[in-house]
């Protein structure tokens, strides 16, 4: 019998190091009678060729196309017996959409092909806050607050960090004996490697054969980028453009770390960590029991963090040390996104956002204070 592995994520979980991975070693995983298909398929510049399991997370966008992949693992599950997919975008906008099962699951019945689905989670202020960097940085070039994404996902409208309540709604797609739970903690992995780790999910070793790049490929934005990051996507002409200029900022944020200049990492307080992290206390602790059989009800044994100091407020100087970084840098590309001039305007722009909004929240601040004050006299 040949068995799917369908890797599903979490998003921010060391996807793309075991795509990459197992996109690099095809012809070590075929002398382990295992195939990490290509399927030939252009998603239009929205996901890379290498998470081979896109087309089940959005149908292929033609379900013509969608019925080829199926047929084409068919054929594959005669001759290899582990056969591997991975795409993170399936524990969002796959696995828990209406009909998804009912659509992929007829074929392996019929075919004999046994179905294992492996899912990485991670402590979920810290897949919040790298989620969010992403959403900042990202094409759609998002403008709303960390406050605002927080508030999003505690009303159902971002992600799925109710582990525990998505875990047993797959379960009851597919039975609880065929998902593979996997914390997304270090020393949680196999010899410290995520690929290591993955290769255990399925049934194989790390052998020689194999090449392995372990280098972190998607490194998450620090609080003061992401600030940049964020009011600079609130003016147009940056906004509706298609330059994120993500080398020059990785190379600025490379820079202050040298420099022992990055204030935090995320941004969170230890107040806000904590909130979260009490929400999802016994989804988690459920989670830890049902499904890694930890019987003292511990998920994640890592508790830190370089967290935000809840006084510490974004200081207008640092933004601007960047903004100025962004244009000395922008000078040294032989083909320039933008002109100087552009730029500054873009930089200049996205400075006087982040002045009117500190200055809104100085006032807010006041009124509170003097609100709370009053308040004691009358009582």
């Amino acid at each position: 019998m040949s068995t799917l592995y369908l890797h599903i994520g979490t998003p921010k979980t060391g996807t793309s190091a075991i795509q990459n991975f197992l996109y690099d070693n095809g012809e070590a995983l075929e002398k382990h009678n295992a195939i990490y298909p290509d399927f030939h398929i252009s998603f239009g510049g929205r996901a890379s060729a290498k998470r081979n399991g896109h087309w089940m997370a959005h149908a292929v966008y033609e379900e013509s196309q969608a019925k080829i992949c199926r047929e084409k693992i068919v054929e594959l599950a005669k001759k290899y017996e582990k056969i591997l997919l991975s795409d993170e975008a399936l524990y969002n906008d796959g696995c828990m959409k209406d009909g998804f099962w009912e659509r992929e699951l007829p074929y392996l019945k019929e075919n004999n092909i046994e179905l294992k689905v492996i899912i990485y989670i991670r402590r979920q202020d810290l897949y919040a806050w790298s989620h969010y960097a992403q959403l900042v940085r990202g094409p759609s070039k998002f403008t709303f607050t960390m406050d605002k994404y927080i508030s999003d996902t505690a009303n159902g409208k971002r992600n799925h960090l109710d582990y525990g309540e998505y875990l047993d709604k797959l379960a009851h797609q597919i039975g609880k004996e065929n998902i593979i739970v996997r914390t997304f903690e270090r020393e949680c992995f196999k010899n410290g490697s995520i690929v290591d780790d993955y290769l255990e999910c399925v049934g194989l070793e790390h052998t020689d054969d194999y090449a392995v790049d372990e280098a972190i490929v998607n490194t998450s934005d620090t609080d003061s980028i992401v600030c940049a990051r964020r009011y600079m996507n609130k003016v147009k002409i940056w906004h509706d453009s298609n330059m994120r200029m993500t080398s020059e900022f990785t190379t600025i944020q490379n820079e202050l770390k040298a420099a022992g200049k990055l204030r935090k990492r995320t941004g969170f307080t230890k107040e806000k960590r904590d909130a979260m992290l009490e929400r999802y206390k016994v989804s988690n602790e459920y989670v830890a029991r049902e499904f890694l059989k930890n019987p003292d009800g511990v998920l994640f044994r890592d508790m830190n963090t370089d967290l935000g100091d809840e006084k510490a407020r974004f200081k207008s100087h640092e933004i601007k040390k960047i903004y100025k970084r962004l244009l000395e840098l922008n000078k040294e590309i032989e083909e320039p996104p933008f002109t100087d001039g552009e730029l500054k305007m873009i930089c200049d722009s996205a400075y006087n956002h982040l002045k009117a909004d500190l200055k809104a929240d100085s006032f807010r601040n006041r009124v509170k204070r003097k609100l709370k004050r009053m308040l004691g006299r009358k009582k």
